[in-house]
C-alpha cells in the first residue's frame, strides 16, 4: 500500500537545525541514505553531511532525501511564505513502529512554531479528496500551494495542527473532537488520529466521517473537491494568520 504525508511549514520560522535533525535520525524503516536537489541523488548521508545538505537547500530552495526502503522526503519553498514537504513510501504491512517513526518525523517540524499543518494517510485517501480530472488537464490536478491561502487540505487518518494554528482555531475545539485519539505535543501542537488502523479495509467508508470531523472544526476551513474555491466563506482568522507569514 502507498502512503502519503504532507507537511506545511512557515519559511520565516524554519530552522536549519530541523534539516540536520532529520538527516541524522536513527530510524529502522524511515532511515535516510541519500540526498540532493534533483534526481539522481548524488550525496550519501553520513555523520557530518549536514553542511552540504544545508548548502544545497539554501541554494536551490528545495531538497530530496531518499531512504533505503523506498521512502522519499521532498521539499519546495514558495514566495507566499510557506514550504510543502512531501513524504511518500510503500509498505505492504505497515507496522506500529513505522507509523510512530513517520509521526516522529512529522513532529520534527514542530519546533520554533515552523509547523503549520500536516497529515498522514494512504495515497488512495489523499487522491479521493484531491484528485480532479477535467477535459483540459494532462494527468490530474488537485489542491495547489496557492490554495493554502484559503483552506487546509483536509482531515485524514492522522492530522497535526501547528501551535499557532491551535491558537487560531482554539485548543478546546481540537481536543473535544469525538471518536479520535488526540495528543498535545511538547511544542503545543495538537494531533489526532482515528481509532481504526490506517490500512483498514474500511478506508473508503470512513471518508464521510473524516469530512464530518473537519466540518466540526470549521465548515469552510478544509478543501472540498469540486466546489468553486473563489466563493467559499473562509475563516477570517486563518487568512489573517497566513498573511503574517509573508
Amino acid at each position: 500500500m502507498n502512503y502519503k504525508v504532507k507537511i506545511i511549514t512557515s519559511n520565516k520560522n524554519f530552522t536549519i537545525e530541523t534539516l540536520d535533525e532529520i538527516l541524522n535520525k536513527e530510524y529502522k524503516f524511515t532511515k535516510f541514505s541519500k540526498f540532493g536537489y534533483s534526481e539522481p541523488l548524488k550525496h550519501k548521508i553520513f555523520k557530518n553531511c549536514s553542511a552540504k545538505a544545508i548548502e544545497l537547500f539554501n541554494t536551490y530552495e528545495n531538497i530530496i532525501i531518499k531512504g533505503t526502503k523506498k521512502i522519499y522526503l521532498s521539499n519546495m519553498r514558495f514566495p507566499n511564505g510557506i514550504s510543502i514537504w512531501n513524504i511518500d513510501f510503500t509498505d505492504k504491512n505497515i507496522s506500529t513502529t513505522t507509523i510512530n517513526e513517520v509521526i516522529d518525523l512529522m513532529e520534527s517540524f514542530a519546533k520554533n512554531s515552523q509547523l503549520l499543518f500536516a497529515h498522514f494517510s494512504t495515497e488512495a485517501e489523499f487522491d479521493i479528496k484531491h484528485k480532479e480530472i477535467d477535459d483540459c488537464s494532462v494527468g490530474w490536478e488537485g489542491v495547489s500551494v496557492w490554495d493554502y491561502e484559503n483552506f487546509l487540505p483536509g482531515v485524514y487518518w492522522y492530522t497535526l495542527f501547528g501551535s499557532e494554528l491551535v491558537n487560531t482555531l482554539g485548543e478546546h475545539k481540537l481536543t473535544n473532537i469525538p471518536n479520535v485519539n488526540y495528543v498535545k505535543t511538547p511544542n503545543n501542537c495538537i494531533s489526532f488520529h482515528l481509532k481504526e488502523p490506517i490500512n483498514s479495509d474500511n478506508w473508503k467508508q470512513r471518508q464521510k466521517s473524516l469530512d464530518d470531523l473537519g466540518y466540526l472544526i470549521h465548515p469552510n476551513l478544509f478543501y472540498k473537491k469540486g466546489i468553486d474555491k473563489s466563493n467559499l466563506n473562509h475563516l477570517k482568522a486563518y487568512k489573517t494568520y497566513l498573511k503574517a507569514l509573508k
